[in-house]
């Protein structure tokens, strides 16, 4: 089971088709989790177990972003050792991605 806490790794907007999402990237008992908030609901939109995890997504899609999901913007803290790690794969994927330490 996938659990996740109030600390925010960073935010990721993505576009599916015509419609725009804002994903929240949480701490979890993972790499990150990333959430989807509509108000009522956390919906589980992905999450990363670890770079093992990572590299098979890499390996074996070539990416780590499903085609279906045009990354808007991606913004990380790098508070957070995690998000030292999702910043070296999502640059390496050419997302471009806004950095701060908060």
């Amino acid at each position: 089971m996938i659990n996740f806490t109030e600390e925010l790794l960073g935010k990721v907007t993505i576009k599916q088709g015509i419609n725009e999402f804002e994903i929240e990237i949480r701490r979890g008992n993972c790499l990150a989790v990333f959430i989807y908030d509509n108000g009522e609901d956390y919906i589980l939109y992905n999450f990363y177990a670890n770079k093992a995890h990572l590299n098979n997504i890499k390996k074996n899609y070539g990416k780590i972003w499903s085609d279906s999901d045009k990354v808007i913007s991606c913004r990380l803290n790098l508070r957070y050792k995690e998000s030292k790690t999702l910043l070296d794969y999502f640059v390496k994927d050419g997302i471009k991605v806004e950095c701060y330490y908060e």
